[in-house]
């Protein structure tokens, strides 16, 4: 029998909930052994709920009485580079939600602080634990080296971003209140105070897209052209030997799309993926081409992203391995979007 994988965990709001809690507890070999949460009735009500024993309303208490392999912070973001930060200079592993920090210096910093500490840091990039995904990459991969679908040309992949909570349900609500000051800052200091909010919802929603496409495609070398307002965006990247874009528009209904299309000279490689908290659903891959046994679609098995990834972090703290979205890979989605932000104002 495997050896239990002892955590703490910092944060149990809606987020924490349905899609992290759910998910760690119901592993087999994983014991939460406390949990820490401002808000102290729901933070009791989660302990009751998922079988947790010990409770703190200060997570530095926690860190500090608590033997641990590993600690989940699941907070607001604009606390999670302050607790990330504490975490791993008290030399413990760390599992955080993207993004891992509102600025490029803040998210060097915490990926330096995890270097020289010797320390497994991750962050949720669920997309890269998606089944459907996976199998995309699989495909474009072999399609590469066999040369069936003719030369890789362009990729385009765009978000029309309504709502993807889904009516999701089985969490606990609160209306207790938490403060909101912040101690760190929330955006670079180059960007004009009036579009801190701006940027911070851009940072959230979209930050998962340029990690999918770095997941599939490899480091982004140059943003050719980058434009975007309150309601769409439009961008341009250079990989070195091909292109590729990227395209958002902001809803105001709850409706979300979202796809990839990877094209070849002779075929298309097609990913959908289904809102973020569509539980038990993986994205969609489609092959299409005019060529003999190779159009194809694939709907992977019933599995969910969030789940997944929870096993590998667990994995990779057995292991001792960094895992698919380590925070010095997730540092790269920071810049990326730190360098789009730039040429909004700069010139690059």
């Amino acid at each position: 029998m495997k050896k239990k994988i002892r955590l703490a965990w910092i944060g149990s709001g809606f987020v924490g909930q349905v899609a992290h809690l759910s998910s760690f507890a119901s592993i087999p070999d994983v014991e939460i052994v406390a949990l820490s949460e401002l808000r102290e009735d729901l933070g009791k009500k989660n302990c009751r709920r998922f079988g947790i024993k010990k409770f703190y309303k200060d997570y530095k208490k926690m860190l500090a009485n608590e033997k641990v392999d590993g600690v989940v912070c699941i907070v607001r973001r604009y606390q999670t580079y302050e607790i990330a930060k504490e975490v791993l200079s008290k030399k413990i592993n760390l599992f955080t939600e993207k993004p891992m920090a509102p600025t490029l210096n803040q998210a060097s910093q915490l990926v330096n602080l995890a270097k020289k500490n010797k320390l497994i840091y991750t962050v949720g990039n669920m997309r890269r634990h998606d089944s459907g995904i996976l199998r995309a990459k699989e495909l474009f991969n072999k399609y590469i080296k066999s040369g069936a679908l003719g030369k890789f040309i362009h990729y385009k992949h765009y978000v029309l971003a309504g709502g993807d909570y889904c009516n999701i349900d089985g969490y606990i609500p609160s209306k207790e209140k938490i403060s909101k000051k912040r101690n760190f800052p929330d955006s670079p200091d180059w960007l004009p105070n009036q579009y801190e909010k701006k940027y911070e919802k851009f940072l959230n929603y979209f930050i998962h897209n340029f990690n999918l496409l770095r997941f599939y495609f490899g480091k982004i070398n140059q943003i050719e052209f980058a434009s975007f307002n309150d309601d769409y965006g439009n961008f341009h990247f250079n990989h070195g030997k091909f292109r590729g874009s990227f395209d958002f528009c902001y809803l105001k209904n709850k409706y979300w799309k979202e796809k990839l299309e990877i094209i070849f000279s002779e075929g298309v490689i097609e990913v959908e993926l289904p809102p973020a908290f569509l539980k038990n659903i993986s994205a969609t891959v489609k092959v299409l081409s005019n060529k003999k046994n190779i159009h194809a679609e694939e709907i992977p098995s019933f599995n969910w992203s969030f789940k997944n990834q929870a096993i590998a972090y667990v994995d990779s703290l057995r292991n001792k391995s960094k895992g698919l979205s380590s925070g010095q890979d997730a540092v790269n989605d920071i810049k990326i979007i730190n360098d789009i932000w730039k040429k909004k104002f700069y010139s690059l």
